[in-house]
């Protein structure tokens, strides 16, 4: 699955709407915004100049800051959760009522 595109016009108009009535709007990082995980979520709190390349400001999941971002750099499209691995671990044995160590 390719990277999701960019905000459209009328995506970052929703999301000034939304501001407007008090609800930041979550966004994903996509491959393009520099500095942070592919995935990872933040809350655009304001929008600033559309002149400038970077003027929807983003704080990040987990920090207080407010970074600046263009509309490139994030998407309203949630990625896919990956599978994780398996590690290889065995199960942790348990100890059944006589006290015995047992797998299940």
């Amino acid at each position: 699955m390719g990277d999701p595109q960019r905000l459209s016009d009328s995506e970052i108009q929703q999301i000034a709407s939304d501001l407007a009535n008090g609800r930041p709007r979550v966004v994903w990082f996509t491959t393009a915004a520099v500095g942070m995980e592919t995935g990872r979520s933040g809350k655009v709190i304001a929008i600033g100049d559309p002149a400038e390349d970077e003027f929807l400001r983003v704080r990040p999941t987990g920090s207080k800051d407010v970074l600046a971002f263009s509309p490139a750099e994030v998407t309203l499209t949630k990625p896919r959760q990956l599978r994780r691995r398996a590690t290889g671990r065995r199960p942790m044995p348990r100890l059944d009522p006589s006290g015995q160590h047992t797998l299940w």
